[in-house]
Formats: structure tokens, sequence, C-alpha cells
């Protein structure tokens, strides 16, 4: 109502709705570029989708997102059997040695894994009699992937006389046996819409070795050195805890190679 012509009060109505954010006024807009609105909806199921539309022009595209590792959906899908490998632990007594792997199968189905850990398991029976401990684990989903997963832990040991031979900087130390941690350390990278990561910045692994029944005294004028223990060989080593009482010495390490790769 034009309030020259009202009489009392003027009477009042919505003629405009103006959503917050958004300018769609001709004259507030460049005519000369595009003039973009998006919107963007994800669900608690980690899917959802982005759509955006040029408001001066009228066109419109939109993309839909899914977790990379849902059912069906993205590259970490395991489309066939996947098996992968890892050191949980190695430790010496003496010659003695016993070192832990854990074996995982990754398989779209159950049954494929249960399949494939049988065949695993009578691989290793016939093929590794180093192998004195084999177990399956109870299937469970991988806390990095999210897919299913059926591990098996293996324990090979090898019996010696008593006494270890450990070679720090160059020389020979006797030593009652060594114990050896693996760290893996590096910043996740993870895409648009996802939790677990995809790759790792500046990956890498460190060891921590203790060696037990070792003569201390002396040993801290190694700044940094090589060691070499059995068939590994570790790099980039610095001491981390000497203990002249106890007769321990802990160091820890850059690097690790086998001898056979040195060769």
């Amino acid at each position: 109502e034009d309030p020259r012509q009202a009489k009392g009060l003027v009477q009042r109505a919505v003629t405009r709705v103006v959503t917050p954010a958004t300018v769609l006024d001709d004259a507030n807009l460049d005519s000369k570029s595009h003039n973009y609105l998006g919107a963007l909806l994800l669900d608690d199921g980690g899917r959802g989708g982005f759509t955006w539309a040029d408001i001066s022009t009228g066109q419109w595209s939109g993309v839909e997102l899914r977790r990379a590792w849902g059912p069906g959906w993205g590259s970490r899908l395991v489309r066939g059997p996947v098996v992968s490998g890892e050191v949980l632990s190695a430790r010496w007594a003496g010659q003695s040695q016993e070192t832990q792997v854990r074996l995982t199968v990754f398989a779209p189905e159950a049954s494929q894994r249960r399949e494939i850990a049988e065949a695993l398991e009578e691989a290793v029976r016939q093929c590794c009699p180093g192998c004195v401990e084999l177990c399956r684990e109870g299937e469970r989903e991988d806390s990095q992937t999210r897919l299913g997963c059926l591990p098996l832990r293996l324990t090979f040991g090898s019996g010696g006389v008593a006494g270890l031979e450990v070679k720090l900087g160059g020389k020979t130390y006797p030593a009652a046996g060594a114990a050896v941690t693996s760290t893996f350390s590096g910043t996740p990278l993870t895409a648009v819409g996802e939790e677990e990561p995809f790759a790792w910045q500046d990956a890498q692994w460190s060891y921590q070795v203790e060696l037990t029944g070792i003569h201390v005294p002396g040993l801290e004028r190694m700044a940094a050195f090589t060691a070499e223990i059995g068939d590994d060989v570790y790099t980039g080593c610095r001491w981390k805890k000497l203990d002249p009482a106890g007769g321990k010495a802990v160091f820890q390490a850059a690097g690790r190679q086998g001898k056979e790769e040195l060769a």
C-alpha cells in the first residue's frame, strides 16, 4: 500500500525474501564474470553432495560424495584377495632369536578370507620349519581401511649357543641378548569427506634396540655409529640410555637393512 494514499496504519506485506550472504540484484553483480552459488550436504553415513550454479546464466553442476572405503565404491575397495605383512617384534637371547610376524588377509567375502588363511597356514607348516607357533586371530575391521580382514600371527624361533656378538661402530662386543622395537611416524594425508589417510607425508620408521649383558663403559664415546646384530645392519644410531650397573645399553636407529641388501 502506498503510504501517501493510506488512511491510518499502512498495510504491510512480504514482497521479497533475501537469503543471507547472497546477492541476486543485477545492479550489484558483475555482468562480465561468473556469479556462483554453491550448496554442500553431508549425512552421518559419509555420503552427500556438492552443487553449484551460475546465478547469472542458470547453468549448474554437481558431484556426489561417498567415503572411498564404502562398499562398492572408491580406490580402497578390495576386488580380489590381498595379503599384507608386518614384523611385530624381534628379540635375541644369546644366539637364539624370536621374531613375530603378522599376515593380514583382505578379501571381499569372509569365506574367501578364511579359505586364504587356511592355505597360508598349510604353506607355513610345509615350507617354514622355523615357525614355532601359528595362531589365527579373530576377524575384525581394519582400523586404517575399514575393510574386513583376518590376521594370522606367526612366531619364528631359532636355537643356538649362549652368547650374542654385536658390532658397534666396527668393533665387536659380547652381549647376552637384544630386543628391537619398531615405530612408524609421519603426517597423514586425507581426502575431502574421509577420515582415514590415503597416504603419509614424511613417512619413516625408527628403531629402538636394547642390549642386555653388555660391558657399557666406553660406549658413551660413540656419538653416532652403525650397529650390526645378527643379519641386520642399523644405521644412524645414537645412544638413548646407558646403564653400566645393569649392563644395559639402549640406542635408537634411523634405518635398518639386511646384510644381503648391502652386499
